[in-house]
């Protein structure tokens, strides 16, 4: 039985910008410090995308979780 969702994740061109939007819009914070990854064939294997590089982060607020990716 499912009983909900971790998160979503949705990707950006400008993750700075889509961060600022939800924080104002609807008071999400980062849960966990802006990562990133480059050239790490792990990740690539993961997601499918062969020399993939991304910048995230985690956003919360209450029991809610977006992570937003560019």
């Amino acid at each position: 039985m499912i009983r909900g969702i971790h998160h979503v994740s949705i990707h950006t061109a400008d993750l700075d910008r889509l961060v600022a939007f939800y924080h104002t819009a609807f008071g999400f914070t980062p849960a966990c410090e802006v990562y990133s990854w480059a050239n790490q064939p792990d990740f690539d294997a993961v997601i499918g995308v062969p020399g993939s590089a991304a910048r995230g982060v985690m956003l919360k607020a209450g029991n809610c979780h977006i992570e937003v990716f560019e």
